[in-house]
């Protein structure tokens, strides 16, 4: 009797483990990318959810000579032993084909429960004066 009590407990046990590893994994990693576009001459904010296809913001000035185009695709989830990564590729295009990337990244480890999140922020100046920023691309997850 003492062997079926041990062995009932026991897969009691391991249905809590697992349930709880599912529930860490499902609502552990998960990340809610958002991009937001501040216009330092209106102060006005722009909020871009990112979601599974990709997100096109024009940047564009032309009196004050900014003109570019951003192109933000996230990826889908990396599975990496006990880590699990996500990304989001940054791509701007300037109208002479010059390019700018970045990326923005985060990582869960399954094991200790820790997410760490690397964010991307993009400043565009004005092209005739260095010194005067017109926008802020900020790519973090939520």
């Amino acid at each position: 009797m003492p062997r079926l009590r041990f062995l009932d407990t026991l897969g009691v046990a391991c249905a809590l483990l697992c349930a709880a590893i599912v529930f860490v994994v499902q609502n552990g990693h998960a990340c809610s990318w958002q991009a937001d576009l501040v216009d330092y001459t209106t102060q006005e904010t722009t909020h871009f959810p990112i979601g599974e296809t990709p997100v096109k913001i024009p940047i564009v000035q032309a009196d004050k000579g900014v003109d570019v185009h951003c192109s933000l695709d996230p990826s889908e989830v990396l599975s990496i032993g006990i880590l699990k990564q996500q990304k989001v590729d940054i791509v701007c295009r300037y109208p002479d084909d010059q390019m700018l990337t970045a990326r923005a990244i985060t990582i869960f480890d399954l094991f200790t429960g820790e997410t760490i999140t690397h964010p991307v922020i993009l400043f565009f100046s004005n092209a005739r004066k260095y010194n005067e920023t017109l926008y802020r691309l900020h790519v973090d997850c939520q």
